[in-house]
């Protein structure tokens, strides 16, 4: 299992055709453009081959990744959802890491890599701006079942400006997100 959640900035069409051709997925991130030819079979058909993007990543990406890890990531889902029931909405977010292959809005391109599109991400901003310190502290206290908050809020609510901002980037440039927990 892997231990941290990484997230990368990418446009839709780059997040579309991940989704059609996911045996792709760890060659973009490296950077590494695929030899594209056609098999035997493929030929026999006449099928075309789909064409890569042309800004295909040249170098390897450098995911932004925040102490979002496997041991709390229910306690985000709770945070931004203020239940730890599945939802199918942008808040899937953490869940996708738990149960990869529930119906939600999220965009599967394998077991462990998502994404969201622009649109989505738009969604997902709007969500985690609504997380103000104030309702991060009583969803700290409700799900923990305290009286006061901790160091540990404080690392949980520093995790969410930082998703957030790096969500705002993401949108500011027309981009949608993709995350792996591997």
């Amino acid at each position: 299992m892997s231990l941290y959640m990484f997230f990368y900035q990418l446009p839709d069409e780059h997040i579309y055709f991940l989704e059609r051709n996911p045996k792709l997925i760890s060659g973009y991130r490296k950077g590494v453009t695929p030899k594209h030819s056609t098999g035997m079979f493929s030929k026999l058909l006449f099928k075309k081959i789909e064409d890569i993007p042309v800004d295909w990543p040249k170098q390897e990406l450098s995911p932004f990744s925040s102490e979002i890890n496997h041991t709390m990531v229910n306690d985000y889902h709770y945070y931004l959802n203020g239940s730890g029931s599945d939802v199918s909405h942008e808040g899937c977010l953490f869940q996708t890491w738990v149960n990869p292959n529930q119906d939600t809005a999220a965009i599967k391109i394998d077991n462990e890599t998502f994404a969201f599109n622009f649109n989505s991400c738009v969604k997902l901003l709007d969500r985690l701006n609504s997380l103000d310190s104030s309702v991060l502290k009583q969803r700290y206290i409700e799900l923990h079942g305290v009286d006061s908050v901790d160091e540990e809020a404080s690392i949980l609510s520093q995790d969410i400006e930082e998703l957030k901002k790096f969500c705002e980037t993401s949108v500011e440039h027309g981009y949608g997100i993709l995350w792996s927990t591997s």
